[in-house]
């Protein structure tokens, strides 16, 4: 939708509403946190819903989304708040899922 339309509001409504659907869906709350911090430029906002993510059983992720979310998040962390220290770790756990595809 935002792609199509532009409406940025419009899919933060559907985030919401998806979220209240499915809260533990890590894809949906990587998305809805990289358009927070990128579209409305809210890293705080965005930072809690990788945070959500984060707190997921790794069993209910698959690695890509793992990835997905340590890589952005480690971003997020370095560049809104930073913190070199903690986005390293993502960083680190990111590239041990890498390391067992290898």
């Amino acid at each position: 939708l935002k792609n199509i339309r532009e409406d940025y509001p419009g899919a933060v409504e559907l985030f919401e509403r998806i979220l209240e659907i499915e809260p533990r869906e890590p894809t949906t709350l990587v998305n809805f946190a990289l358009l927070l911090q990128h579209t409305f430029d809210e890293p705080e906002r965005a930072a809690g819903m990788f945070e959500r993510a984060l707190a997921l059983d790794p069993a209910e992720t698959s690695d890509e989304e793992r990835l997905s979310l340590l890589y952005n998040y480690g971003q997020l962390l370095e560049s809104a708040r930073n913190n070199s220290v903690a986005a390293e770790d993502c960083y680190r756990q990111a590239l041990e899922i890498s390391a067992d595809d290898a």
